[in-house]
């Protein structure tokens, strides 16, 4: 009998530490899954920063582009508003002396003016077409840009 139960707490003895042996060898697995996904997050998260710092600066370009751009147009429209007021000016200057002006004078005075108009005319159609392009490029973008579901 005492056999028996040394045999019994023998097996008992081993069972435990069988036990106590595949605990150990899950937490080893457990730990390696963990150290495993870290280094994953890890690489995910430095993949984003990544992507992330290319779209910051992807954006900041397209922030600058359009200030440039939009200086451009500044100092185009100023010089359209000089151009302009030089126009004015000049028109002012010939209806004051079409009364004293010869005809000789205000044949070539129609002439060019007429000139100047149609000049007016050929740039404003162009300027108009420019515009409806871009219009038509900016609409293809947005019906083209990739849409969330909600919208």
């Amino acid at each position: 009998m005492i056999e028996i139960a040394a045999f019994v707490a023998a097996l008992a003895f081993v069972s435990i530490e069988i036990h106590r042996f595949m605990d150990h060898q899950q937490d080893i697995g457990y730990q390696r899954a963990v150290a495993e996904y870290q280094a994953k997050q890890i690489a995910a998260d430095k993949a984003n920063a990544k992507i992330e710092a290319a779209l910051k600066k992807q954006a900041e370009d397209a922030q600058n582009a359009a200030n440039n751009r939009e200086a451009s147009i500044q100092a185009a429209s100023a010089a359209t508003v000089a151009l302009s007021n030089s126009l004015r000016d000049t028109l002012t200057s010939i209806r004051a002396g079409v009364p004293t002006a010869t005809i000789n004078a205000l044949r070539t005075t129609t002439i060019a003016l007429g000139d100047v108009f149609a000049e007016c005319q050929d740039r404003r159609r162009s300027v108009a077409e420019e515009a409806e392009r871009l219009n038509s490029e900016k609409r293809t973008l947005i019906e083209a840009w990739p849409k969330s579901d909600g919208r």
